[in-house]
């Protein structure tokens, strides 16, 4: 198979290609993450996004001193 869909929340939420797995952004933003990355990411974490050279962007969990700011 070339390709494999997963659907998640009735979205999008992964697509599979030559054996690559991605994340789908969606139109408003969301992007599923995989679940070896919610176990370092749990649901509820706050998460500053850094765009990278290259196109890239890294996910960056707020320090533990900042997570009960409001």
């Amino acid at each position: 198979m070339g390709r494999a869909v997963t659907i998640r929340d009735g979205r999008v939420g992964a697509q599979g290609r030559r054996g690559e797995d991605y994340a789908v952004a969606g139109r408003d933003g969301t992007v599923h993450l995989p679940q070896d990355v919610l176990r370092l990411l749990p649901p509820g974490t706050l998460v500053g996004v850094a765009p990278q050279p290259g196109g890239t962007a890294l996910l960056v969990p707020a320090r533990a001193d900042v997570e009960g700011v409001q």
